[in-house]
């Protein structure tokens, strides 16, 4: 089962704008809970919808696969949406094993991925790809991936990898 990234008002309410005047601010939800205060209340957004739809894009902005899996929550930090998958939906050639008669483009190699688009429109911009433990089921439980939610400070994006590390990236 492939999972997809779906940005409504209801999954990142930083992406639409007040219905009335606002102040020309890049919109942001750049971490769990929007900032460290973690106050699930967005009090940017303004008129939301209450319901939305993927199959029939109902008050949907923009669709995006990810991997089979994710746990993690999306985070918006200026025009970039950030969420960590696994690597069921390869984006890279390297990040697929040999061909098979099955998958003549090769089986997806098992990997954590932080996956980024831009907030405007959902194009995929770049990802981070991390090998799993060598250890196996010990360490390293097959297909869940980045399982973390993002932090944006600045420039600079954290997560913590499948790998059980703090990476950190330039933006």
């Amino acid at each position: 089962m492939q999972r997809i990234l779906a940005i409504s008002a209801l999954l990142a309410p930083a992406l639409f704008l007040p219905a009335a005047p606002a102040p020309k601010v890049a919109p942001t939800w750049p971490m769990l809970g929007g900032s460290p205060e973690r106050n699930m209340v967005n009090l940017q957004a303004r008129n939301l919808p209450d319901d939305w739809n993927v199959e029939k894009e109902i008050n949907i902005k923009w669709v995006a696969e990810l991997g089979s899996r994710s746990f993690g929550q999306p985070v918006v930090a200026g025009d970039k949406v950030l969420i960590g998958t696994n690597n069921q939906h390869p984006r890279n050639p390297r990040d697929r094993g040999k061909p098979t008669a099955d998958e003549p483009d090769g089986p997806p190699i098992d990997r954590g991925v932080l996956m980024c688009f831009r907030a405007s429109d959902g194009k995929f911009l770049w990802q981070a790809v991390t090998d799993m433990l060598e250890n196996g089921h010990v360490n390293d439980w097959p297909y869940e991936g980045v399982c973390s939610t993002p932090v944006v400070e600045g420039d600079r994006v954290y997560y913590v990898s499948n790998r059980c590390e703090v990476d950190c990236l330039d933006l």
